[in-house]
């Protein structure tokens, strides 16, 4: 999928260019994905991201680790290619809501996930890495639980209450006050 490896200058650059190159392969890889529900999407995308991040694992580690940092300028998550990858799984999902603003919010959802996961895996010392795998597979059982959910008003508030929270952290809006 990343046409290069450890050894390539690629690898050698910054984090944050590491993490966009594979991030953007990643958000490619999203398009050509079997057409099939939300969670089995998001699974299949976690489990290709992990196996991507494992060669570079130091450097996606040393992106995180910035991304927590006060005092190192954060990259411009609202154009995190993830969160690209994210809308187009749901977009073109075999369940996808059927409003454009139920769409975002499941894809900010499943972005949220993606950032959790993410870090969980990092930090994960089992044996082959067998707990982030659980969590995968936890995630893909919970999400088919859950999805139709979403179409209750209730579950629909909660799901713009967390997009509204995650906008104020992640979203563009964010990113410009951070940098004034």
């Amino acid at each position: 999928m990343v046409n290069f490896t450890a050894d390539d200058s690629a690898a050698a650059a910054a984090p944050h260019e590491l993490y966009w190159a594979l991030t953007s392969a990643l958000a490619k890889a999203t398009a050509a994905l079997e057409p099939n529900q939300v969670a089995l999407r998001f699974y299949d995308l976690m489990t290709l991201t992990f196996e991507q991040f494992g060669e570079f694992r130091p450097s996606v580690a040393l992106f995180f680790s910035q991304m927590l940092r006060d005092d190192v300028p954060r990259p411009a998550l609202h154009n995190d290619p993830m969160r690209h990858a994210m809308r187009t799984l749901v977009n073109e999902a075999t369940d996808t809501p059927g409003k454009p603003e139920e769409q975002q919010a499941l894809a900010h959802l499943l972005y949220a996930l993606y950032l959790m996961s993410a870090m969980f895996w990092l930090y994960d010392r089992s044996i082959g890495q067998a707990a982030s795998a659980q969590l995968l597979e936890f995630m893909r059982e919970m999400i088919r639980f859950v999805r139709p959910m979403l179409l209750m008003p209730l579950m629909n508030k909660a799901l713009y209450k967390l997009t509204e929270i995650m906008e104020t952290v992640l979203g563009s809006a964010a990113q410009k006050a951070a940098a004034d």
